[in-house]
């Protein structure tokens, strides 16, 4: 690779990245733990639906309990209380499976 295309390169990767560090930082701190929950649920079930990770994997399990966690937290903050019991659930059934992991041995 010649070195104006590594400069090109870098400029974009700095462009992308000072762009996300934008939208961040406009971003209250209670939208943050809601749409990080949101993401983190949203990997876990891509990846599911795509044959990655299987419904008893513990990476699916932890990844939904971290997701539903700050989603709960994100409900809490807004005093969505529909939003928060679904959650709740959510998180209630994700531990339940980390932690049957973790007593039982692999499921």
């Amino acid at each position: 690779m010649n070195l104006a295309i590594i400069q090109d390169l870098m400029t974009l990767v700095n462009s992308v990245y000072l762009r996300i560090i934008l939208i961040i930082t406009a971003m209250d701190i209670t939208t943050l733990i809601g749409t990080t929950g949101a993401g983190v649920i949203l990997i876990a079930f891509v990846q599911n639906q795509r044959g990655k990770w299987k419904q008893n994997d513990l990476i699916y399990d932890s990844l939904n309990a971290l997701g539903s966690g700050a989603l709960v937290a994100y409900a809490w903050l807004l005093e969505s209380w529909p939003f928060l019991v679904l959650n709740g659930v959510w998180l209630t059934v994700s531990l339940k499976d980390v932690l049957s992991y973790f007593i039982k041995g692999k499921r």
